[in-house]
């Protein structure tokens, strides 16, 4: 999948990627032993219906925006965490509402049961 979502900083535009690199990296970076503890930790990002986000939150967003946009070999330049921590906060909701609905359609889908007749 072509990723959709992009940013400009500066007069750098960066593209996010979201293989297995993205969540292995994600993984180390959290300490954690298993795919699963990742997406765990990622569904942190589903729950923030009450308009209050804790730090905690603010971290996997800032993780998962860096590695997201650094695994892409297509992006020149790789972001830096300060540049992404920089970024006004109504422009990094946008972003990180643009970047969860491309990482869901990129996750391998259930297959739909047809329907019995």
């Amino acid at each position: 999948m072509d990723a959709v979502v992009q940013i400009t900083i500066g007069k750098n535009t960066f593209k996010p990627a979201f293989g297995l690199k993205v969540f292995r990296e994600l993984g180390r970076h959290w300490k954690k032993e298993t795919l699963n503890e990742v997406i765990q930790e990622l569904q942190v990002l589903e729950n923030l219906t009450d308009g209050t986000i804790p730090l905690k939150v603010l971290d996997i967003i800032y993780d998962l925006l860096f590695y997201s946009f650094n695994s892409n070999p297509a992006n020149r330049k790789l972001v830096g965490m300060n540049e992404l921590e920089d970024l006004p906060f109504d422009k990094l909701i946008e972003i990180v509402t643009q970047v969860a609905a491309a990482m869901g359609e990129s996750m391998p889908q259930q297959p739909v049961e047809e329907e019995k007749k």
